[in-house]
Formats: C-alpha cells, sequence, structure tokens
C-alpha cells in the first residue's frame, strides 16, 4: 500500500467517525426530545393500551410522542444504514417489546456506547456497537408499532456518501480479520 493510500483511507476513517459523531448526535437529541414530549404529555409511565382509559385526552399530545418517537428510530436507520455499507449485517434478530422505562434505559445506554465508540474509534468495536444497534432500532421499531400502529420511512443515501463508504467497506475488508474472542 502506498502511502497516498494509506491517506486516503485514514481520511476515509475520520470521515466517518466524523459522520458518526453527528449521526449520534442527532440520536441523542432525539432521544432528549422524546423524554421531553413523554414528560409534558404526561405519558412517561403510560402504556397506549386502546382499552385503557389513560389514553391521551388530545391528539396533538400523542402526535408529538409519536413523531419524537420516529424521529428516533430514523436516528437510528441512519446509522444503521452506515453500518450495513461498510460491511456489518444485523444478526440479532428480532425482539419483543418492554415497558416505557425499560426502553428509556436502553436508549440511554446506547447513547453511552455511542460515546464510547466515538472516543475510542477502532475497528474491534464496530462489532458489539452495530449488534447493539440493530438491536435497538428492531426494539424501537416494535415498540413505536406496539404503541402508534404501523410505521413507514425512508432513509436516502447521497451518491458522494454512497462512494466514501464503499472505499471504507473495502478498506475495512483489507485488514486482517478479527477473530470473535479478540473483539472488545
Amino acid at each position: 500500500m502506498s502511502i497516498l493510500e494509506a491517506i486516503q483511507q485514514s481520511s476515509n476513517m475520520e470521515i466517518l467517525k466524523n459522520n458518526l459523531k453527528s449521526l449520534i448526535k442527532d440520536y441523542d437529541n432525539s432521544v432528549e426530545y422524546y423524554k421531553h414530549e413523554l414528560r409534558e404529555n404526561n405519558l412517561y409511565n403510560t402504556d397506549f393500551d386502546s382499552d385503557t382509559d389513560n389514553i391521551i385526552d388530545s391528539v396533538e399530545s400523542l402526535d408529538k410522542v409519536k413523531n419524537a418517537l420516529k424521529n428516533i428510530i430514523t436516528s437510528l436507520n441512519k446509522i444503521q444504514v452506515v453500518f450495513e455499507k461498510i460491511g456489518y449485517s444485523d444478526s440479532t434478530g428480532t425482539t419483543d417489546d418492554c415497558g416505557e422505562e425499560s426502553y428509556l434505559q436502553q436508549l440511554d445506554k446506547f447513547s453511552e456506547q455511542g460515546l464510547k465508540l466515538i472516543e475510542n474509534f477502532e475497528r474491534e468495536y464496530f462489532v458489539s456497537f452495530s449488534n447493539q444497534l440493530y438491536y435497538l432500532t428492531s426494539l424501537s421499531e416494535i415498540h413505536y408499532n406496539n404503541k402508534f400502529g404501523d410505521l413507514t420511512e425512508e432513509i436516502k443515501v447521497t451518491p458522494a456518501a454512497e462512494e466514501m463508504l464503499e472505499e471504507t467497506e473495502e478498506y475495512l475488508g483489507s485488514l486482517p480479520e478479527i477473530k470473535t474472542n479478540e473483539i472488545k
């Protein structure tokens, strides 16, 4: 590998890191907004069971919470697209829904894991991060569907981002494989 190629690959990793940092920040903001809407609309520990009298008085309040949760899913899906493009696929399967308190705790733990990934941006941490990402994305979509019904959304990747991610995937693919017992 030439020095020029090494510089390009290092640059791609730095671009990837900065993009993930931005996406994780967007995710954190979405989580905080969701928590705010739950508190603001007195829905923090409310299950949205259609048989319950605790259903929101106002459709507007329900829409705010619904949109806030959808923003979390969109943020997770954007991060997921990045990991899919660099060669990390979903190996977690599906999950069952959980209560609101547990869900909020898992959102916070993922924020912490995202921060750790950015602080220690090494390939060894990608596998565990992507596994947690896929799990939380699946959980969030199930959580949304159980509360509000069918979720629809579409994530688009620009051609420039697509090219950078392909180059990064090639670079990561050229590195020696990490044995499972060596993953941090």
